[in-house]
């Protein structure tokens, strides 16, 4: 009697930082413009142009990792909560159906005892 909860879990609304977002869109055209005059450049400016585009990304990376670390943390504690929400539902039904066994248990005994009292009733009548 176990119930099945369907777990869709909702979008997590992030945060809009929009100065951070003009930075890191700034910091994008630039090295798309460095690697652009990199094609015609020298090798020590096509080297200062990856070291660029490699802390660039090690950065962007390293957020991206933390966003993605609290979105799962958040996702294990939705599902702690469904578990746990599982688990009170079905102790619930449990004790509903242990009243809906008592319930029934109870009418047929009252069925009985106003059978019984019915008949003693019919048998003082007839004596």
């Amino acid at each position: 009697m176990f119930t099945s909860i369907n777990r869709t879990v909702f979008d997590i609304p992030l945060t809009w930082d929009r100065n951070r977002f003009e930075a890191s869109r700034i910091k994008c055209q630039k090295a798309r413009k460095l690697i652009e005059m990199s094609i015609n450049g020298n090798t020590e400016k096509k080297r200062s142009i990856l070291i660029f585009i490699k802390k660039f990304l090690l950065i962007y990376l390293a957020q991206y990792n933390k966003q993605l670390k609290d979105v799962f943390f958040q996702k294990l504690d939705i599902e702690k909560d469904i578990t746990e929400s599982q688990e009170r539902l079905f102790n619930q039904e449990k004790k509903v159906h242990a009243l809906d066994i008592l319930t029934i248990v109870a009418e047929q005994s009252l069925t009985d005892y106003f059978d019984k009292v019915i008949f003693s009733f019919f048998l003082f009548q007839i004596y």
